[in-house]
């Protein structure tokens, strides 16, 4: 089996010294077992990255030498695909519907997965049901969760 290693910076500000790090190790590791490392920029945070940012980072890695051998990949440019994996996990069972309000989901620790328009959060603490993985669709008024099942599907994990 190939190695494959992933440095995966968030383009909201100035390339920083953990980043330098982790993109040193991981291709010194990719280049010591004939493997690859992938590019992949994390503009998820669509408030804060910026395209100064990301032209900001690639410049750097190149200036530093840590050339990659796949990506750039965008997460906003994949959101099909996360959003297919989501439905099929949902599909499958392994996932549920989660109705927490927005308040309780503050209250929770909430975070975001913004490229594919899903909310998740701290399910040990989740008032829906306690279960391995909690997604809902991301929308902040009741009105548009028509046409999802009324009931939270269990998970199978």
């Amino acid at each position: 089996m190939s190695v494959r290693v992933r440095i995966a910076p968030s383009p909201t500000g100035a390339m920083h010294i953990g980043l330098v790090r982790t993109g040193l190790f991981n291709y010194l590791f990719a280049r010591h077992h004939g493997g690859a490392l992938v590019l992949r920029i994390e503009d998820t945070d669509q408030e804060r990255s910026t395209p100064e940012s990301t032209a900001t980072i690639l410049d750097g890695m190149r200036w530093l030498g840590l050339d990659w051998d796949e990506g750039p990949f965008f997460q906003t440019q994949r959101t099909t695909l996360y959003r297919a994996q989501a439905d099929r996990l949902l599909e499958h069972g392994r996932a549920y519907r989660c109705w927490c309000t927005p308040a309780t989901r503050q209250k929770l620790g909430s975070y975001t997965f913004i490229s594919i328009g899903l909310i998740g959060h701290n399910i040990t603490s989740c008032t829906c049901k306690s279960l391995t993985v909690c997604v809902r669709a991301a929308s902040p008024k009741r009105s548009e969760w028509e046409g999802y099942p009324g009931a939270p599907l269990r998970s199978a994990l």
